[in-house]
């Protein structure tokens, strides 16, 4: 009897496990590449290539605001353009020095993740070098087969 049951506890936890296997290898690789689309969209921001960067924006990005507005493609790409700007006027070899992703939510083709990264530039103004974390709340959802930016939430950081 012992055996019998035995074998049967063997055969379910087989059969879960190998139904479960493919389901972590999908995620794995799903997040392997969020993390690519994330590093060559913050390499296009750091070579001020906007072009580039929206590659990665859907045409459906929306967020509402604090303020009750809703913020659209339109006004990411507007919002890039003038972090760009700044990064160009105020920072000198400027770069992304480590990236770090933490899976928050994973619905069927979306994810959201928190994405820490540190970033270093000569500051022009100060005319001192500096490291600075950030942390931004991102949704990917899956757009004809490429991972695409739907939301970004800059979360600031205690100094």
């Amino acid at each position: 009897m012992k055996k019998l049951l035995l074998f049967f506890v063997f055969v379910l936890i087989t059969q879960v496990g190998c139904k479960i296997t493919p389901v972590l290898a999908q995620q794995e690789q799903a997040i392997d590449e969020i993390v690519n689309v994330l590093r060559q969209f913050q390499n296009d921001i750091v070579n001020q290539d906007l072009n580039s960067a929206l590659k990665h924006v859907s045409a459906n990005y929306s967020v509402k605001a604090p303020d009750g507005t809703v913020q659209d493609y339109d006004w990411f790409k507007n919002y890039l353009e003038s972090e760009m700007g700044r990064i160009n006027k105020n920072l000198a070899d400027y770069s992304i020095i480590d990236q770090e992703l933490n899976v928050l939510k994973k619905e069927d083709n979306k994810f959201t993740v928190e994405y820490m990264f540190s970033d270093k530039g000569f500051n022009l103004n100060t005319q001192k070098e500096g490291i600075k974390r950030q942390k931004r709340i991102i949704t990917l959802e899956k757009e004809n087969g490429s991972w695409m930016i739907t939301q970004w939430y800059k979360v600031k950081l205690p100094e």
